[in-house]
């Protein structure tokens, strides 16, 4: 992802975007921007200071100055091989790195810290390989290389087996795994050089060709691991490929009457791989998730980007629910609540606009947002931008013939989204985007001003852009930071309720439209779209006010005190890994009696929401938390908020979802009663459908039958509904 600074014509817009009461505290971030960035300097220069003082000690030797080196045993292979043989062990490493942490990434989430952990753990191996090569010298050249292949195929084999209970940590996959490797790279790069410098007078070339040979080797062979061996091959079997090029190195390095015995106890080595270790590896990456919902794997794609394996959740044997498992983190999903607010990101700016003619959807996920975006019939021209082929792969196999990247009106794109932003031309009226979340290494570019910045510029006038907030992916100081540098790029910017932990950032360029009703509402008359926006919540138009949270007055007393998050400042989106933790200051805003409030005062509000529809959406306040999927698993409990959907609105999606079912599973009991009639599996959910349409009488009779065949909670609704059957007088004393 690149990293480019804010253009000066976007700077000046900033400056006469600001409000005179605003300008201190902007001035104090600009002082603390500016000594952060002169501590920056100062190491630079400091750095630099030290490689001139380095480079100064270097000249300042004389040419024939003797140097201190291991000696090497006569008759050894001609330089040439030496140095093909230290291009080809530097690939090996390099490859071998990037095989690893793919691997261990299926066990922590890929952030920075993790990757500082394989890193320092590779780094302290060639160091300590380095610091050995004075005893390993009495071993033959060739036991090394093949010592290397053995530590391959032993660091495989014994990664995970942790001593001791409980579950193995991170370090106690990586230890065995990349230790022994590396430092017996380490010492091979040594001892090379010590072959290729013993007979010189001076030996400063010879360790310049040396490194040049085992630079030039590793930049191939990382390239090589990511776009060949991972995405051909997979994980296991390019560890094995590695490990075969280790042990031919004794063909380059040593003699051929003394090369037998290394060859032999190499291939003996290979010979002991163990082959089918990686069903266990992903199968304790996807474990977490299948206890959560019962899912089973499908499908495993080894990519050249990510390890992705694709869940299945089904019900009466289709598939009800779909995650999308990148490594070790659930990356998106198909399910009610992620469609809800993954859909929200398109429903939002279309009910707004006035013509959206051109959107542009950067990461495809698993298509939620590009399905709401193409329900649009004025929709003209879809561009999706997505850097990774195994999502996009997915997509055929999720949706099947409805695939949305089947549709004609979709241009797809293979690409970083921020570097498409900088190099295509053309303007859109929608932009939409879910990024990687926060917390993954390199996925802050996609969070900062900077970025914001470039999605406003192309934005055409009058256009709308939503933004995905998972704000317990943050502490509130960096949820802050990336709310400010959205706020900076629109300065109408507003923040929406798409679930509990996902929210919704929503910005315009010069847009001034303010719909009609009639206009607000059109998606909600039309066939194709009106059936999956109710299935996501949405059953009516004014629902989709109750979602707001605060505009960007009401934001800027959040923020104001946090400096934004830009590029030369990453550290400031203060990532929270602890994603399943309390909701904390967060919780406030999404209190329905202040979030009620705040949309009563917003001018946001005023001036861009349809007035007829604006106090009718007050009433849905108090209905959003169950929305926001704030109920609980088991619908005994979720009993008391039941009956009061049930008594004070005519809703029918959340009786489903209180109730543990949903618009896709009552999809498949249509086609199955279609296809075999009716069966005693089916009441349990039919009883829910016959509740959410207050037919009490066959709710009950269902709830009855499913009891019977041992449904757990339906004994409880049986009542609950058999009692509401009766007179509206008994009804009344029902719960």
């Amino acid at each position: 992802m690149s990293r480019e600074r804010r253009e000066p014509l976007a700077n000046d817009r900033l400056q006469h975007r600001e409000a005179p009461d605003q300008q201190a505290p902007r001035e104090r971030h600009r002082d603390l921007g500016e000594r952060e960035s002169a501590h920056g300097i100062a190491d630079a220069l400091l750095a630099a200071s030290l490689n001139a003082l380095a480079a100064a000690l270097a000249l300042a030797q004389p040419p024939g100055a003797p140097v201190a080196a291991i000696p090497a045993p006569g008759g050894q292979p001609s330089p040439k091989r030496l140095l093909f043989a230290a291009a080809i062990a530097g690939g090996l490493a390099l490859a071998l790195e990037v095989i690893w942490f793919r691997l261990l990434i299926l066990y922590a989430p890929g952030t920075d810290t993790t990757f500082a952990l394989m890193l320092t753990l590779v780094l302290l191996g060639i160091a300590i390989g380095g610091a050995l090569a004075p005893q390993l010298a009495r071993l033959p050249l060739a036991w090394v290389t093949v010592g290397s292949s053995l530590a391959v195929v032993a660091g495989y084999l014994l990664a995970g087996r942790a001593f001791g209970s409980g579950k193995p940590e991170l370090i106690q996959y990586a230890l065995p795994l990349m230790l022994p490797a590396a430092i017996l790279s380490g010492a091979l790069f040594t001892l090379l050089g010590a072959e290729l410098r013993a007979d010189a007078q001076n030996p400063q070339p010879a360790i310049g060709v040396l490194t040049t040979a085992n630079t030039l080797g590793a930049a191939l062979g990382a390239a090589l691991a990511g776009l060949v061996l991972l995405p051909r091959l997979g994980i296991e079997r390019s560890l094995f490929i590695l490990a075969a090029g280790y042990a031919l190195l004794p063909l380059l390095v040593a003699k051929p009457r003394k090369m037998a015995l290394p060859l032999v106890a190499a291939a003996a080595g290979l010979l002991l791989f163990p082959f089918g270790r990686i069903d266990l590896h992903l199968a304790a990456a996807a474990l977490p998730y299948r206890l959560i919902d019962g899912s089973k794997v499908v499908q495993v794609t080894q990519g050249p980007t990510t390890t992705l394996q694709l869940l299945k959740r089904e019900r009466f044997g289709e598939a009800a629910e779909w995650r999308l498992l990148t490594d070790s983190y659930s990356m998106t999903a198909i399910s009610k609540l992620a469609l809800r607010y993954m859909q929200m990101f398109a429903w939002l700016p279309l009910a707004l606009h006035p013509e959206p003619r051109r959107a542009l959807l950067i990461s495809y996920g698993a298509g939620n947002t590009a399905q709401a975006l193409l329900s649009e019939p004025q929709l003209r021209r879809l561009t999706v931008v997505d850097v990774s082929p195994e999502i996009l792969g997915a997509s055929p196999l999720v949706h099947g013939k409805r695939d949305p990247l089947k549709d004609p009106r979709v241009e797809l794109v293979l690409e970083d989204g921020r570097h498409y932003l900088r190099t295509h031309g053309g303007e859109f009226d929608i932009i939409t985007a879910e990024p990687p979340p926060p917390m993954i290494a390199g996925v802050v570019n996609l969070y900062t001003r900077e970025y914001f910045m470039a999605v406003a510029e192309r934005l055409a006038p009058g256009g709308l852009a939503t933004y995905w907030l998972p704000v317990p992916q943050f502490k509130p100081q960096g949820a802050r930071a990336v709310v400010h540098a959205f706020c900076d790029a629109f300065p109408d910017c507003t923040l929406w309720a798409g679930g509990q932990r996902d929210w919704i950032l929503l910005g315009g360029r010069e847009f001034t439209h303010r719909p009609s009703a009639q206009h607000f509402s059109r998606l909600w008359r039309d066939a194709a779209a009106a059936p999956r926006i109710a299935a996501s919540g949405l059953e009516s138009p004014v629902q989709l006010g109750a979602t707001f949270l605060a505009d960007a007055g009401q934001l800027r007393r959040w923020y104001d005190a946090t400096p934004a998050l830009t590029d030369d400042h990453p550290k400031r989106i203060a990532p929270d890994t602890s994603l399943e933790g309390p909701m904390g200051e967060y919780e406030a805003w999404l209190k329905p009696d202040d979030a009620r409030r705040r949309f009563q005062e917003s001018q946001w509000v005023a001036g861009h929401w349809p007035a007829e529809l604006a106090q009718a959406s007050l009433p849905f306040f108090a209905v959003q938390p169950l929305l926001n999927g704030e109920f609980a698993p088991d619908p005994i409990q979720n009993l008391p908020n039941l009956d009061a959907i049930l008594r004070h609105t005519d809703l029918r999606i959340p009786v489903l979802w209180l109730a543990g079912s949903d618009v896709t599973e009552q999809e498949i009991v249509n086609r199955r009663l279609a296809a075999e009639g009716y069966s005693a599996d089916y009441a349990y959910p039919l009883g829910v459908r016959a509740l959410a349409e207050r037919d009490y009488a066959t709710a009950g009779r269902l709830f009855a039958d499913a009891a019977t065949h041992g449904v757990a909670p339906a004994g409880a609704l049986a009542a609950y509904a058999m009692c509401r059957a009766r007179s509206r007088k008994q009804a009344e004393r029902c719960f």
